[in-house]
């Protein structure tokens, strides 16, 4: 059956508390202590409420016991604490939310050192205990859809918090572990911070890949996508470069363990694992001859559309289908135009934007309308890189038999360009 998912969103049953006494009415909202936020960005309505519980907590039982989370000192009182928590989650239900939202909220926010005890480890078994609604999870799934606004310091402490709650068997863990998987992209700017994120996931993979055979498909396509991206990287020499080396071969051993352990699994995933090895090719380390052996097998599989969609962030994935359903007539241009700059910039590179025209062709040949100005243009933007491999490899494997979308559509494209014949030799040239 379907894999049960989580809401986004804590819709907790529990009411929003009073707000802190220190919290006047009238001020002006504090800063987000969550994401880099610009000026005219409305809050997050979810890390909002998680601090107004938050503030409700240190009312009940932190401020009575003078425990300050800005400035811990080894003799806190946090033993005390927790049982005044249990006590207060014991008044019913929304209590229980209210102190498991509270919580999520300290752990993520304030640096709790993990060598106190009782502390940060105390504080997450408690969590654990109380978290019958699974608000943690979801939580982390509301905060994960945004990661790439998130403060890098916030990233590794929610990395962090979701290996301790992977090693202690959390349910519905995995879930968030596949979300940042989506959303994690590389930034030249933050290198170093992105590798240690990466070592961290790498864990947590290995601790949620083996929940179900969707899980190992989708964890293999993402360690087969940044094995072959840290190949790429430079980092300085010294104890960075030593990382980076052994963040590869964490990577290139956890997709050959994963392929390995889950064959016939991975076969299922049909086309993807293949869009993935033409892709990810050049990683001498990833499992591809021993893939390609399988080729046969793997084509008498569908693509399932959870291995599409892991391909792409969950805003890209939104704004490609605002695209083909929603932009029409003369906004279509402009709006084309902006979202190549934001997502790939101008001309388009790099491996996303084949992702995303593979996706689109996928969620277009349903309806069978061919929307020529639309894949014109990403045609145009990228038709001498992965843009023009992926309408090839649409049209070769994921194309029923029955079902001439996506051949009737490269057709077209190849038709209008100036050569005709020698375009066509040379795309299917590249294909093969």
């Amino acid at each position: 059956g379907k894999r049960p998912q989580l809401k986004s969103h804590p819709e907790l049953t529990a009411r929003t508390p009073p707000p802190h006494p220190k919290t006047m009415e009238g001020e002006p909202s504090a800063p987000s202590r969550f994401f880099l936020a610009r000026p005219l960005d409305a809050p997050d309505k979810v890390e909002q409420s998680a601090a107004c519980h938050f503030q409700h907590l240190r009312a009940e039982v932190f401020d009575e016991l003078q425990i300050d989370f800005e400035d811990l000192v080894p003799e806190s009182l946090h033993g005390w604490a927790i049982t005044g928590l249990t006590w207060m989650a014991a008044a019913g239900v929304e209590k229980q939310n209210s102190a498991c939202l509270g919580l999520v909220y300290a752990l993520l926010v304030h640096d709790l050192d993990r060598a106190v005890s009782p502390g940060y480890y105390d504080y997450l078994a408690l969590l654990r205990n109380l978290d019958a609604h699974h608000i943690a999870t979801r939580t982390l799934l509301a905060f994960s859809r945004r990661w790439r606004v998130l403060q890098p310091v916030v990233q590794l402490r929610l990395v962090l918090l979701l290996r301790a709650m992977a090693e202690a068997r959390w349910p519905k863990v995995d879930q968030v572990a596949l979300s940042i998987q989506r959303e994690l992209v590389l930034e030249p700017k933050h290198q170093e911070h992105v590798c240690e994120v990466l070592h961290e996931m790498v864990c947590i993979t290995h601790l949620c890949a083996r929940v179900d055979e969707e899980c190992a498909q989708l964890s293999f396509l993402w360690a087969a996508r940044w094995a072959h991206i840290t190949s790429s990287l430079n980092l300085r020499q010294g104890e960075g470069g030593e990382a980076l080396v052994e963040l590869r071969r964490l990577l290139a051993e956890l997709a050959a363990g994963l392929w390995q352990e889950y064959r016939d699994a991975m076969v299922r995933a049909g086309p993807a694992l293949l869009w993935a090895a033409a892709q990810y090719r050049d990683c001498a380390a990833l499992p591809w001859q021993d893939v390609m052996v399988h080729e046969g097998a793997i084509l008498t599989h569908p693509a399932p559309q959870a291995c599409l969609d892991h391909f792409l962030t969950h805003e890209l994935q939104e704004q490609t289908a605002f695209l083909l359903n929603e932009a029409t007539g003369h906004r279509a241009g402009r709006l084309f135009e902006w979202f190549l700059r934001r997502h790939f910039g101008q001309p388009a590179h790099g491996s996303g934007i084949g992702d995303c025209i593979l996706w689109a062709i996928t969620a277009a040949a349903p309806k069978g309308d061919l929307k020529p100005q639309l894949w014109d243009r990403f045609w145009n933007a990228s038709a001498n890189g992965d843009g023009a491999l992926a309408f090839m490899f649409a049209a070769a494997h994921l194309a029923p038999r029955s079902d001439s979308y996506t051949r009737r559509l490269l057709d077209g494209l190849l038709a209008q360009s100036a050569d005709p014949d020698e375009t066509r030799r040379r795309k299917a040239f590249y294909l093969v």
